[in-house]
């Protein structure tokens, strides 16, 4: 409903005809996309704690029509219908218990334990068979909308006047609810009193109305919904100018939403060359290219300088409001044009701005970045006019590798030929492009009262002096399946009694030993921890040194130095918090730490200062907070591009992600260092774990992987609840225990609060392989009680205990075979631990795999205690007597 509220009120004056620019509503461009992925990503379910709701189908239909695509409508208006549809209308919500005898009066909420006593016997809302009418003859399917009219009018009533009345709700008696329970739509139903009692349940009532003017054609649609909501995507802005010429007249001023088919939209494409200089050596390759000053009027900013001016949208002293919260713009809004106090003003992505994150400094890992942005701004681009993307290139990135030139050079060639990564795109030159974008005047800039002063910061980067440090420390090789060259420090010594060294000496060592940049990194790492990073030196204060040991070794690509001196100077990247949006609004949640320590779990959005905060309290390691970032950056671009690497992974455990990097890294490349990888290699190294590819790995490397990526099979979690309610004592691994009690009344099994509670209980399993196997034995367990409806587990379902059977029960058929151990001793740790790990490499489904003994060992403990002979039928064959 939000979604669409956003996409009808943009560019809205509250005042009308007679209000100032201060009265405009701006939306986010790139939050409103966010929103969008958040509704598709939950659709068909109603949030992550209920499956469906009948709310929904105003969502999807009238008034909102908030969804655009066809097939995910369909899907959640089949879910409303299949589990909320009864005789007399459609329930709210599963587990409702308004209206129900049962229900005590004057209770503002439930209590969690309560609401399993309305399962099965929630009311009824005739109103739910009117919306789904509604929203048929909406479609113009005239047979759904009489299926649906058929239902609903047996159940009106009549008032006094003889007027059809809606009633409320029908609800069930308390002498049927067993009934009812057992045999679903099978008890008679009393109607809530509407039109007996001379009073109307007014939002049902008028949805009834609505929907009989429009079947008898006394409305229409579009006076309905003048806007054309319910129209699809490539009429909507016909509809608009048909009917209403004004709103599409006094659009120019502000973006629109008209959302268009991805493949009728090209992007359009400006390279902004930093010199003249370099804008001729881009045309010997035939790229053409304008320097800032070719582009005048037209003045281009620096995203950060977009922030500040947004800084003052909806700021007013006398009501103590202060503006648009400090955070950074996505690649939508910088797409656009801006009017700021008279300028035409353009802005370039995040990718391009070198101050924002040292992988900005990684030639190979920009352009992928190019590459992805353009297809993301194609893929979603919903407003009036053509997306602008302003290509930002420095005369330093020529002095990049060979092979790093070229790719950037493939790159602007592709723009060239009009196709970047399978998206049409179209090269030219700022002053033919402008007329055809979308552009937002910033009106609420030009209030008297307004402080801001435009600042273009193009290009603005700091220099270094290379004086303090010289390249002669560096000497290169080359990984052979990485393509990227990684270098590496000298062999000199550390000396040992470094920390002995006074400031004074420190100072002195800085300028005598150049030809080492580690030592002069390891100097400056003692000068910033006694004296802060504004300590002065002769070349600059501390923090600009850092800095410049981080552009000398980004060229030489020294990247676990880079890493090293961006975690002392506490860096980061200004892109944080959308990558972590983009996690959480795909239905996921994230956790940092370092692996085996502790970890942090969020949830929901944090502020940058926050995200500051809590990756540097949980990561105490310089390199591991600025590593967790980097991934998290590869994991927000991810789950958009590709959601499939990710399937089967509600928690990603970041601290467990670059665990399963670097077993991956060395079992491929054991002699090259982790932290060496330059950020395009990392990227590459993360797609390689996220992919499944047994192929290439052997089964207990598969299930470190698997276990590391917090990876499990479909509708896992659901069947944890199948087992818990065959388990009166609940189920335990080591010391976390989940009770069948209250668990099964307070949750249901699709409550993502359950699914969370099961990842609390693996989150306690150190071992990845171990935590993969516990998956496989519950993926077995509930196999088992499926298939077997009289077994329950009269104790305490423990796992470990079941685990250790099965070791015992696969040590006992290979004990002193060749490659195993002579005996198995339970109490010998080590010894255990070797037979653990032979279990780990033994395939699940060949011939004595793993599933024999795991399932063996359920059995028998199952087998060991009493079977339930109540839930055996009379026809099965080993039937009780």
């Amino acid at each position: 409903m939000t979604k669409a509220a956003l996409e009808a009120i943009n560019g809205f004056n509250l005042m009308g005809d007679k209000g100032s620019s201060s009265d405009i509503i701006y939306v986010d461009l790139d939050a409103h996309c966010r929103n969008t992925q958040t509704f598709s990503t939950l659709l068909p379910r109603e949030s992550s704690s209920k499956n469906t709701d009948m709310a929904l189908l105003t969502s999807i239909g009238f008034p909102a029509f908030a969804i655009d695509s066809n097939q995910s409508r369909d899907a959640t208006n089949s879910k409303v219908i299949r589990k909320l549809q009864g005789h007399f209308g459609l329930k709210r919500y599963l587990r409702d218990g308004f209206g129900c005898d049962n229900e005590g009066l004057g209770k503002l909420y439930y209590d969690p334990s309560e609401i399993h006593n309305f399962d099965g016997i929630e009311c009824q809302w005739p109103m739910g068979f009117v919306m789904l009418y509604l929203n048929a003859l909406f479609a113009g399917d005239l047979a759904e909308a009489k299926k649906y009219y058929d239902l609903v009018d047996p159940l009106l009533l009549a008032d006094d006047a003889g007027m059809d009345v809606l009633p409320k709700y029908y609800f069930v008696e308390a002498c049927d609810f067993e009934t009812e329970r057992k045999h679903p739509n099978s008890s008679s139903r009393e109607h809530s009193g509407e039109g007996t009692d001379g009073k109307l349940y007014l939002m049902g009532q008028a949805l009834f109305f609505i929907s009989k003017l429009l079947a008898e054609g006394l409305v229409q649609p579009n006076q309905l919904d003048p806007i054309g909501r319910y129209q699809t995507r490539g009429r909507r802005f016909k509809h608009l100018k048909n009917h209403v010429p004004a709103l599409i007249a006094s659009s120019s001023r502000y973006s629109r939403f008209q959302v268009k088919a991805p493949r009728e939209l090209c992007v359009q494409v400006c390279v902004i060359a930093q010199t003249t200089r370099l804008q001729s050596l881009l045309t010997t390759y035939g790229i053409l290219s304008q320097t800032p000053h070719q582009i005048e009027p037209v003045q281009i900013c620096a995203p950060s300088e977009l922030v500040r001016a947004y800084d003052y949208l909806g700021r007013n002293a006398h009501l103590g409001l202060s503006g648009r919260p400090h955070r950074p713009f996505g690649a939508l809004s910088t797409s656009k044009t801006y009017k700021i106090r008279g300028r035409t003003v353009v802005s370039y992505p995040l990718v391009f701005q070198l101050s924002d994150f040292y992988t900005a400094l990684d030639m190979p890992l920009l352009v992928e970045d190019v590459r992805e942005l353009i297809r993301f701004v194609w893929s979603s681009w919903c407003v009036s006019g053509r997306p602008l993307i302003c290509c930002i290139l420095r005369e330093d990135i020529f002095g990049s590798d060979q092979a790093a030139v070229g790719e950037l050079l493939n790159l602007l060639t592709s723009f060239r030929r009009g196709t970047c990564n399978g998206v049409p795109v179209k090269l030219g030159r700022m002053q033919t492009f402008i007329s055809a974008c979308c552009c937002e005047c910033l009106d609420f800039l030009s209030e008297n009262d307004c402080s801001y002063k435009f600042e273009p910061s193009l290009f603005s980067v700091p220099t270094y002096s290379k004086e303090l440090f010289t390249e002669s420390n560096l000497t290169a090789t080359t990984s052979d399946s990485r393509r990227t060259t990684v270098r590496k420090a000298s062999s000199r010594q550390i000396p040992k009694d470094i920390d002995t060294y006074s400031t004074r000496q420190i100072l002195d060592k800085l300028y005598e030993s150049p030809e080492s940049l580690q030592f002069q990194c390891e100097l400056l790492t003692r000068l910033l921890q006694r004296e802060g990073k504004n300590f002065k030196t002769s070349q600059g204060t501390v923090g600009e040194c850092l800095e410049q040991v981080i552009h000398i070794a980004a060229g030489q690509h020294y990247w676990s130095l880079v890493r090293h001196c961006s975690g002392l100077l506490g860096k980061t990247v200004d892109s944080l918090a959308p990558a972590i949006t983009n996690i959480i609004v795909s239905g996921r949640f994230v956790t940092i730490g370092i692996f085996g320590r502790r970890e942090a779990l969020i949830i929901t959005t944090l502020t940058p200062r926050e995200l500051h905060e809590l990756i540097f309290d949980c990561c105490n390691e310089p390199t591991q907070a600025v590593l967790q970032q980097e991934i998290l950056i590869c994991c927000g671009k991810m789950v958009q591009s590709r959601p499939e690497l990710f399937k089967g992974m509600l928690k990603i455990r970041i601290g467990w992600i670059i665990q399963s990097m670097k077993q991956e890294l060395a079992k491929s490349q054991p002699t090259v260092d982790f932290h060496s990888l330059s950020p395009r290699q990392m990227k590459a190294l993360l797609q390689d774990v996220l992919e499944i590819d047994v192929s290439k790995r052997s089964v207990s490397e598969q299930r470190s992987i698997d276990g590391s990526l917090n990876r499990a099979p479909l509708e896992f979690h659901d069947k944890v609840w199948t087992i818990l309610e065959r388990c009166p004592k609940g189920v335990r691994l080591g010391q976390f225990s989940i009770p069948q009690q209250p668990t099964l009344s307070e949750m249901t099994n699709y409550d993502r609060k359950f699914a969370m509670l099961v990842e609390d209980m693996l989150r306690i399993v150190k071992n990845p392989k171990y935590r993969q196997i516990l998956v496989e034995m519950v993926m077995i367990a509930h196999t088992v009680f499926e298939r077997n409806p009289e077994l329950k587990c009269r104790e305490v379902l423990n796992f470990d205990e079941l685990m250790d059977r099965a070791i015992a029960s696969f040590a006992n058929d290979h004990s002193g075979l060749d490659g195993f151990p002579k005996y198995y001793r339970r109490e010998d740790a080590k010894n255990k631990d070797t037979w653990y790990e032979l279990f780990y490499n033994v395939s699940p489904h060949v011939k004595n795999g793993t599933v024999k003994y795991m399932a063996t060992a359920l059995i028998t403990q199952l087998l060991d205690t009493e079977l339930d002979v109540s839930t055996m039928s009379s026809d099965m064959p080993c039937h009780i007597q």
